[in-house]
């Protein structure tokens, strides 16, 4: 009976991790794809929408072709938010970088306040393509909007995935070979369980007006 449980725990670790390389491969694959800038967007999309079927418990599904169609489905409005949150956090990180030159008392409160920004921004760009594929939002700002004010509202979701995240990617600099053939999906999965976790947190309470896909 113990061997028979080992070989079950073998083969369903062996699996998990066939499944973490291939979506990693198709991340990667679809983005060079795009062309780098105008595909990673619309790749991680297409992987929070792999990840959220997983979550959600639907784990025989065509990985491929359900990151295909996403990814097509979704190539415009991903790219939107991708342009949005690299222009943005562009234009902020070079207001830092000028107030962090600067002397006298007004500069640094403009640098905090700025900074605190750029953190919510960060905060933000981790929930935002969960917020998209989750709920079914008609209009791009509502979406940003959520991406901000969920995370306010479970902020122990958020510390989490801070904590855990740090460790992985500490363990990937360790294993640097590990990281290429899954670090992107692991890190991707991270984040939408997160995610998930506090949509369904905030549901559970009746605090939630979205409306799910």
């Amino acid at each position: 009976m113990g061997i028979l449980s080992l070989k079950g725990s073998v083969y369903r670790a062996t699996e998990w991790i066939s499944r973490f390389a291939y979506v990693n491969g198709l991340w990667v694959l679809l983005t060079v794809a795009g062309l780098g800038v105008f595909g990673w967007a619309p790749a991680t999309v297409a992987m929070f929408v792999v990840m959220r079927k997983w979550l959600m418990g639907e784990k025989d599904v065509s990985v491929f072709k359900m990151f295909w169609q996403a990814y097509k489905k979704h190539f415009i409005q991903a790219n939107i938010f991708g342009l949005f949150y690299f222009g943005v956090g562009y234009i902020l990180f070079f207001d830092l970088v000028y107030f962090k030159s600067q002397e006298g008392l007004i500069f640094q409160i403009m640098f905090y306040l700025f900074l605190m920004i750029f953190y919510v921004l960060i905060i933000s760009l981790f929930f935002v393509f969960p917020v998209f594929v989750h709920y079914d939002l008609k209009k791009r700002l509502q979406v940003i909007k959520y991406s901000m004010v969920i995370p306010l509202m479970r902020p122990l979701e958020v510390i989490g995935f801070l904590a855990v995240g740090a460790i992985l990617g500490f363990l990937l600099i360790l294993f640097p070979s590990v990281g290429i053939l899954f670090g992107i999906s692991l890190f991707g999965y991270l984040d939408m369980y997160s995610a998930y976790r506090a949509f369904s947190k905030i549901e559970q309470k009746g605090n939630s007006l979205l409306q799910k896909k």
